[in-house]
């Protein structure tokens, strides 16, 4: 929390009242508000109000801030074990604060035959470890209309 002096010398704390679309948010009193009060095309304002232990300062109000588009979050782990000729299957689960529809993808070296289903985020692959070592290293994309995405690197190996 911010902490300052006044003019006499005296300790000054603040507290903080926020707004969004020009409502006040209720119960918020500190100096950061939790993303899940707003959301994308939201605007977003704070006045800051001093206090020296006796007296209230008049508040010292921000500019509105219109907030943009929030990447998705990736919420999900990858299965730890592989069993030879069983089917990989990873589901994808990610969340998006603005509510917009994601789109599921891989990138880099994936093993072959390693499929995601763009709109369901499910991927699958038919096990096959080869007898020589190798090392899978790719990306599981999930991606809002808007081009905000989350990434999670997975690696697969063996060792044989």
């Amino acid at each position: 929390m911010a902490k300052g002096k006044d003019l006499d010398g005296s300790d000054v704390t603040y507290r903080y009242r926020w707004m969004v679309n020009e409502e006040p948010v209720a119960g918020e009193e500190g100096p950061s508000l939790a993303s899940s009060h707003f959301r994308r095309g939201d605007k977003v304002q704070v006045a800051a109000i001093p206090f020296d232990g006796t007296d209230w300062g008049e508040p010292n109000t921000s500019v509105m801030v219109t907030i943009q588009n929030s990447p998705p979050k990736i919420v999900s782990s990858p299965p730890k074990q592989l069993e030879e000729g069983a089917t990989y299957r990873y589901e994808i689960k990610a969340e998006d604060v603005d509510g917009d529809t994601l789109r599921f993808s891989l990138e880099g070296t994936t093993p072959e035959g390693m499929t995601v289903d763009s709109t369901t985020g499910v991927v699958e692959w038919q096990v096959a470890i080869p007898e020589t070592p190798v090392k899978y290293e790719y990306k599981v994309i999930a991606a809002d209309a808007e081009g905000a995405k989350s990434i999670q690197t997975i690696t697969l190996k063996n060792a044989p």
